[in-house]
């Protein structure tokens, strides 16, 4: 085995992109609702009170505060989960997954799990039962101690390539 080694992190660079866009995101809908409030509220004599009502109902019917709230929920959502990485990055050094001699590696839950390669019983894609959805396929991890994982590679690593490499490094360790 050539590589003995394989980790997955998150950055600086992915968590400063994403609190950037997430506040991006918010200035800009802030800013095109006061670019259409602000004239509004300049002069606020009877005719723009008329306008003011004819673009609250106008608003109201087309569903644009239903746009703007998705945008700014958007914008939070992404802020927020820029602040969990920063808390990742700083007490975990970022690490997703790691991969070495030792075993596995993953953050799942809030804490950084350790499992020897002998704990791992499969990997692969299973068929699971849901209420809402009849059959649905999700890549796991199963362990002895009769715990999953399921993947979390936050779009940096293809998953079906990743099961791969974790099958790699479990048959060649636990050999």
């Amino acid at each position: 085995m050539e590589n003995k080694h394989f980790e997955l992190r998150i950055t600086w660079k992915d968590t400063c992109i994403e609190i950037l866009a997430g506040f991006f995101i918010f200035f800009i809908t802030l800013g095109i609702i006061l670019w259409f409030l602000l004239p509004v509220f300049k002069n606020f004599d009877m005719f723009n009170r008329f306008f003011l009502f004819v673009l609250v109902i106008f608003a109201l019917m087309s569903g644009v505060f239903y746009l703007a709230y998705l945008a700014i929920s958007f914008s939070f959502m992404l802020i927020i989960s820029g602040i969990y990485d920063v808390r990742i990055l700083l007490k975990y050094h970022g690490v997703i997954y790691l991969m070495n001699e030792k075993g596995l590696i993953y953050y799942d839950n809030k804490q950084l799990h350790t499992k020897k390669w002998r704990d791992i019983i499969d990997v692969g894609c299973f068929k699971q039962q849901d209420n809402k959805v009849k059959i649905l396929y999700k890549y796991q991890i199963k362990f002895a101690d009769a715990t999953e994982h399921e993947f979390n590679l936050r779009g940096t690593f293809p998953t079906k390539e990743f099961k791969d490499k974790i099958e790699e490094f479990w048959l060649f360790y636990n050999a």
